[in-house]
């Protein structure tokens, strides 16, 4: 988690932040990450129970980056595995009418899958480089 706050806040032109928690003497994330996490933290993106150490899902991933985008409305997906009520689900939708991703396959998102590092990246430059969307 620490690492895609950390990218997107670059994405972002690395702006300072400072929340006025330090996560890292509290042991949830590493020192170096420590102003991507506040930046974050700052924009809404995550509250104070975030653990930068623990592994991000693929419905944490297209949220922290649609949050990072500006939380814009989509048209609505259809994945079986998506409530419509999950807080995660605008996010999905948004990532598949902006061609971020298309799904895990057979009409499923898989939102509880760990995303891996690839696929942090492939959602990341089809977000940032609209001319790499699917």
């Amino acid at each position: 988690r620490e690492q895609i706050a950390t990218i997107l806040w670059y994405y972002e032109g690395s702006p300072w932040a400072d929340s006025g928690t330090d996560f890292a003497d509290e042991g949830q994330i590493s020192p170096w990450a420590s102003t991507a996490v506040d930046w974050a933290r700052g924009k809404g993106m995550i509250d104070a129970s975030f653990n930068g150490a623990k592994e991000c899902t693929r419905a944490e991933a297209v949220e922290y980056i649609w949050q990072a985008l500006g939380k814009q409305d989509a048209k609505v997906s259809s994945f079986a595995d998506v409530d419509a009520k999950a807080g995660y689900a605008r996010a999905v939708d948004w990532a598949v009418d902006n061609g971020v991703t298309n799904g895990a396959g057979g009409g499923k998102f898989s939102p509880n899958t760990v995303c891996t590092r690839g696929h942090i990246v492939t959602f990341l430059h089809r977000a940032y480089v609209p001319e790499a969307r699917v």
